[in-house]
């Protein structure tokens, strides 16, 4: 992985692969059922969590703002392995620069600047992640089966249920899973 020195990070989640009726009926919740709508978000949100921390990589498509404080040079690296696209690449006088080429590798993307430049800071803004329709099914799946384990239990008594782990959840994630070498 490329380290970088003196670099702020900032993501936001603009959405998750999964939808609430979507785990809704996975879990076979009528959908007209409202009571446990918090609860089945948060359970998205969770395990969505969880499947990138296992891969290493986002997963719900995040809009993203690097800082690069005394950067000086014709290239950025950004360490994400599911880099989307740029949407700016802005100098410390508010100028615009222009991106030539992009080389998104397993676990970082190169930004190729069209000239040098030096800028304090240099501010990059980009997506990460997936967004719903071009998430792959296995990564969905993945974070559907591990809901509704969660829901079951939530479901469940305690004391009757216990989390059976199938290794499903890790099995259909391994071929996305950050490979720092």
């Amino acid at each position: 992985m490329i380290a970088e020195k003196n670099i702020t990070t900032a993501k936001t989640v603009v959405e998750y692969p999964i939808t609430k009726d979507r785990a809704k009926r996975h879990c076979h919740v009528d959908k007209t059922w409202r009571d446990d709508d918090a609860y089945i978000e948060d359970l998205i949100e969770a395990v969505t969590q969880e499947a990138e921390n296992y891969i290493d990589k986002d997963i719900s498509y995040k809009s993203c703002e690097n800082k690069y404080y005394d950067f000086s040079g014709e290239y950025i690296y950004i360490n994400e392995g599911n880099f989307s696209s740029t949407i700016s690449v802005v100098s410390d006088a508010s100028v615009a620069l222009t991106v030539s080429e992009t080389y998104p590798y397993n676990n970082y993307c190169r930004l190729d600047l069209s000239a040098s430049n030096s800028s304090d800071p240099l501010v990059v803004k980009y997506y990460t992640g997936f967004e719903k329709e071009d998430c792959p099914a296995a990564m969905k799946q993945a974070i559907l089966l591990r809901l509704k384990d969660y829901y079951d239990i939530h479901r469940g008594s305690m004391n009757d249920f216990s989390l059976y782990n199938t290794m499903a959840f890790e099995r259909l994630l391994d071929p996305f899973k950050n490979t720092n070498a």
